[in-house]
């Protein structure tokens, strides 16, 4: 089973959106003992609904007999109604996601079975609470099972992506070593071969053991792009795209004479993590370098705060080449989507998810005639107010 801290904080955000307080669970709290008597008859209720759906086997299967399960589903409802607002309820809730992926179980079929709990105790509570106080109770109990199916659907889609992650860094670390072998091979054979025929065909393996060995590189990036919160706070636009002009000028032919910077209003500060914000740029440039006019090659940069959203600055990275053709616009920042030969399709979508990260938008819009322009607008603030602590966002 994946191991995935259970995220408290999160779950607190949960229940303070969902509305659930100890206000609000006095009110099932004063029927609890009349609902608790029906848990044995709730365990055989969801025992027979999921022993009808095939998705469900692998967990029925997995339990040797019926009553394990109805124990643990007893223990369960016994935990909604009477300590649903503990932190061991909510541990078991994630528990519970985990599990499911563990055992592959089809997510439509636990939203089913959770439809199914919602009838059972909107039943339980037309039967048990007396009429004046059943419809708050039965608001009570929806949110909380409202809460119960969001704490589970994060843990099983956290376990999902960390799996999908964890295949996808495997396989990119098991291609990067027999790739550097290619490459290195293929690099002295060239140094001794001279018949131009044999020298094209390894010219083009080296090439290409190139692109692989940059391509297995990006998807590391673009992968560790979903791991965690970025650490925001005020930074001078000025430094980290000087850094990333820096550290794009390492890996391509830009230079200072291809890129000219203008900074509108001196007291902008950007709301970001400078480190993703320097790769973030770095890609954006070399994009722009790469796509623009090759004879005369021009990449302005322009900071300003944003006009239309208020809170926000807006920085515009202009390169004079041909613009972006209509056919390919939409497909521009999905991944593996590139138009030169040599590119390995992940230089948008990383700056794409670094934005996302930051809480900015990214868009790329053609010049008719003159180029194409990709916008970044991002969180910003008018001066520098040093944070207590970095900001992180729970959710």
């Amino acid at each position: 089973m994946p191991s995935i801290p259970v995220p408290y904080e999160r779950i607190e955000v949960f229940k303070k959106q969902l509305g659930i307080n100890s206000e609000l669970l006095a009110v099932i709290n004063k029927y609890a003992d009349d609902l608790l008597a029906q848990k044995k008859e709730f365990s055989d209720f969801l025992f027979l609904h999921i022993n009808d759906m095939s998705p469900h086997q692998n967990m029925v299967e997995r339990e040797n007999d019926a009553g394990g399960l109805k124990r643990k589903w007893e223990h369960w409802f016994d935990s909604l109604v009477s300590r649903p607002n503990t932190q061991t309820f909510a541990a078991y809730l994630w528990t519970s996601g985990l599990t499911h992926v563990e055992l592959n179980i089809d997510h439509r079929s636990i939203h089913l079975a959770y439809t199914a709990i919602r009838c059972f105790c909107h039943d339980m509570i037309r039967k048990v609470v007396p009429e004046k106080d059943a419809l708050c109770v039965t608001v009570c109990m929806d949110k909380l099972l409202d809460f119960c199916t969001l704490v589970e659907t994060d843990a099983f889609l956290s376990a999902t992506t960390q799996c999908d992650r964890e295949v996808i860094m495997g396989i990119s670390h098991q291609v990067r070593n027999p790739v550097t072998i290619i490459g290195g091979n293929i690099s002295r054979l060239l140094r001794k071969e001279t018949d131009p025929k044999s020298r094209e065909a390894m010219d083009t393996i080296y090439s290409e053991a190139l692109r692989l060995e940059r391509m297995v590189k990006d998807v590391g990036v673009y992968i560790s792009g979903f791991e965690g919160a970025a650490a925001r706070q005020p930074e001078d636009p000025a430094s980290f795209l000087q850094a990333a002009l820096e550290h794009a000028m390492k890996t391509t032919a830009l230079s200072p004479d291809h890129f000219d910077m203008y900074i509108e209003e001196k007291d902008i500060f950007i709301l970001a993590d400078k480190q993703e914000m320097i790769e973030l740029f770095a890609r954006l440039f070399e994009n722009a370098l790469e796509y623009s006019d090759p004879k005369h090659r021009s990449i302005t940069v322009k900071v300003r705060f944003s006009q239309i959203k208020k809170g926000y600055a807006v920085i515009e990275i202009f390169n004079n080449g041909e613009p972006i053709p209509s056919q390919i616009h939409s497909e521009a920042f999905a991944p593996f989507a590139s138009s030169k030969p040599t590119g390995t399709g992940f230089g948008l979508p990383i700056a794409r998810l670094l934005t996302v990260n930051n809480k900015g938008t990214i868009s790329l819009t053609p010049v008719p005639d003159k180029g194409t322009q990709c916008t970044v607008t991002l969180p910003a603030q008018k001066q520098f107010i040093q944070p207590p602590h970095s900001t992180r966002d729970v959710i």
